[in-house]
């Protein structure tokens, strides 16, 4: 009897310990969302915008198409504004010989403002997108992006964020609610952006 009082007492403690060190990883692991504004009433009369092909800084080729890809998709669910077809805007960057296609001049968004009747272009940066593939050790995926909203008439910044995110970060307790792929923790991020752009 006195030993199964040690052992009850002994997981009990193991238990308050584990939760104890998983809320201090959580705390380390979070970034919270940053975003900001500088005209409210100007960013709220957008009405089409054109998303470019984000930068890739990050560790994965194709992070660059991924995110772009993404981002295009949750912006049209959010209904926010009418997305320019990004066929065209390939089409429009061959024509001009553009090759750097995440960092444009300001003569380069006013020509795409003209073009297809734009109020502003986002272009965005993928900082972090990592996952480890293959193999029976299991990774955390981790994702950093930040991204810009850019009036095409004076090439003024209406609207700029910063997230990252890891899959560990939702985790309620015991892995419940963590993210396995980076595809999906991106997918949380952006969602998470394009909600900070809707409340202003």
């Amino acid at each position: 009897m006195q030993r199964r009082s040690i052992v009850l007492s002994y997981e009990r403690l193991k238990f308050k310990f584990l939760t104890i060190a998983l809320s201090f990883f959580l705390l380390a692991c979070s970034t919270p969302l940053y975003y900001y504004r500088s005209d409210t009433e100007k960013l709220s009369g957008v009405r089409k915008v054109a998303v470019l092909p984000f930068r890739n800084i990050s560790s994965r080729r194709e992070a660059g198409k991924i995110i772009t890809n993404l981002f295009i998709e949750e912006l049209f669910n959010s209904g926010l504004y009418q997305i320019e077809d990004m066929g065209n805007i390939s089409e429009f960057f061959i024509r001009q010989r553009i090759r750097k296609k995440g960092e444009l001049d300001l003569d380069t968004i006013k020509m795409l403002g003209v073009q297809f009747h734009l109020d502003a272009v986002i272009l965005g940066v993928v900082e972090e997108y990592y996952q480890m593939e293959g193999g029976r050790r299991e990774v955390c995926p981790q994702v950093g992006l930040s991204a810009r909203m850019i009036d095409v008439k004076d090439g003024r910044i209406l609207w700029k964020s910063h997230h990252r995110a890891s899959g560990d970060d939702h985790i309620i307790v015991f892995n419940w609610g963590r993210v396995r792929t980076a595809t999906l923790l991106a997918r949380k991020v952006i969602r998470e952006m394009i909600v900070a752009l809707e409340t202003l």
